[in-house]
């Protein structure tokens, strides 16, 4: 129950007195008319602010006056009468007892719903304000003050205003001024300028209330800090800057392909090489550019990745527009592009390098030829040489010496030759092991997978 007036007790003793006391005098006089009325008045004070305990009181009331009347009569109607009218005095005051109930269960539900209500707008952790036309802010709640620093003393009853950045303030206006009953709600995102000096993004869902005539007669604003959240963006919007620039500028050609092989992106360096505008890649299968005589490759390792297995880099050759073949060394890797599975390739132009080592071969294979063909040259001189020398023994003459040290000094020429061939041999086994001038195999286990 409410709290009571201090008015009403001594109101309520005073006119039940009265009551009696006139309803004495008027009967002692012989008026049994009129006085009867006086005794709403208690009967209605106490069934409104007692409830149940006034109706016992307004029973008692209108018994005491039966008795009362009683005293003064013994006329059997004007007794009946007196009855009537107590009957009729307690079922007033039951009735207004009720209704008086009834408006008291609803006030106490009204007040806990109220203070439900208070209790979660209080625990919000998002700032809750309302505020008139002219900017006199009528509530906040606790984490509202607690964001600005302030009182909400300081606030109530106050036009305050947080201070909207400057480039942001002609878009905060234009967004209120465009409320209107059909479109009562706006979001916006803006930032403001806290006592500190620092700059925090607030995000605002505001609503304007209007009366009958369409007047805006309140404004409700809830908002949230969503400084975090845009830091993380902008984050996020330079490391995609960041990562489109790095793979446009790459030398490399990169490709990113559905699981059907369709080409899904690629960088200017792939367009470029394979001699087509970007948007006719885009859309292309990735088989359009690779000779079919590497098509089993492809396919094998595209089975592998869709079954989740680890691909190694390998070798495969690309055909470009005009027919030119590029081998290119291929890596790739999953990832997630627009809501589904891709792969991502990354493919390192190595034609030249594969004709540098194409080069290297065809020269090792002559420098081995060469070699070849001197060790048996040295065999070829050095028979005619023991025949010579044979020849000289047995018919010496004038010049025999003479040929004797010249068949030296080629023995020891053609010595010198074997050993060159001995240490060209040992070359040739270090280059082989340390350069791989063996055929490129393209079918061979280790090369890459596009």
């Amino acid at each position: 129950m409410t709290d009571i007036p201090r008015w009403v007790l001594p109101s309520l003793l005073a006119s039940s007195f009265l009551c009696t006391l006139i309803s004495y005098l008027a009967f002692a006089f012989g008026v049994f008319i009129i006085v009867q009325n006086l005794y709403y008045i208690p009967i209605i004070i106490a069934c409104i602010y007692y409830g149940w305990r006034g109706l016992f009181l307004s029973i008692f009331l209108a018994i005491s006056y039966l008795a009362l009347f009683a005293s003064f009569t013994p006329d059997p109607v004007l007794l009946q009468e007196a009855m009537i009218r107590v009957i009729f005095f307690s079922i007033v005051a039951g009735v207004i007892t009720t209704l008086s109930q009834v408006r008291e269960s609803t006030e106490q539900q009204l007040r806990e719903s109220e203070d439900r209500y208070r209790n979660v707008v209080e625990d919000q952790t998002e700032f809750i304000c309302r505020f008139l036309p002219d900017g006199t802010t009528v509530f906040v709640n606790e984490a509202y003050c607690q964001y600005f620093g302030l009182e909400r003393d300081q606030i109530l009853g106050k036009r305050f205003k947080p201070m909207i950045h400057p480039d942001d303030r002609e878009m905060v206006a234009q967004a209120f001024a465009s409320l209107t009953q059909e479109n009562p709600t706006i979001m916006i995102n803006h930032r403001i300028i806290l006592s500190d000096g620092s700059v925090r993004w607030q995000r605002w869902s505001d609503r304007a209330i209007f009366d009958s005539a369409g007047t805006v007669i309140e404004l409700q604003s809830v908002g949230r800090d969503i400084t975090e959240q845009k830091e993380a963006e902008r984050a996020l919007q330079e490391s995609e800057l960041f990562n489109r620039t790095l793979i446009e500028h790459l030398p490399d050609y990169v490709i990113l392909y559905d699981p059907d092989g369709r080409i899904q992106y690629c960088n200017p360096s792939t367009a470029a090489t394979l001699g087509y505008p970007i948007d006719e890649v885009i859309g292309a299968h990735i088989f359009s550019f690779v000779p079919e005589e590497c098509h089993d490759r492809v396919w094998k390792k595209l089975a592998e990745r869709s079954r989740g297995r680890k691909v190694s880099p390998y070798e495969i050759r690309i055909i470009n527009k005009s027919g030119t073949l590029l081998t290119v060394l291929v890596q790739g890797a999953a990832m997630k592009y627009k809501d589904s599975l891709s792969t991502l390739l990354v493919l390192t132009d190595i034609t030249e390098r594969k004709v540098a080592e194409e080069l290297q071969r065809e020269a090792f294979s002559q420098i081995e030829e060469n070699m070849y063909r001197l060790s048996i040259l040295n065999d070829q001189i050095r028979n005619p040489l023991a025949v010579i020398n044979g020849l000289v023994d047995l018919e010496p003459g004038p010049h025999a010496d003479q040929i004797l040290h010249q068949i030296k000094e080629i023995n020891r020429i053609i010595t010198l030759l074997d050993l060159g061939v001995l240490e060209s041999e040992s070359i040739r086994t270090f280059m082989r092991k340390h350069n791989q001038f063996s055929e490129p195999d393209l079918h061979s286990s280790e090369y890459f997978e596009i």
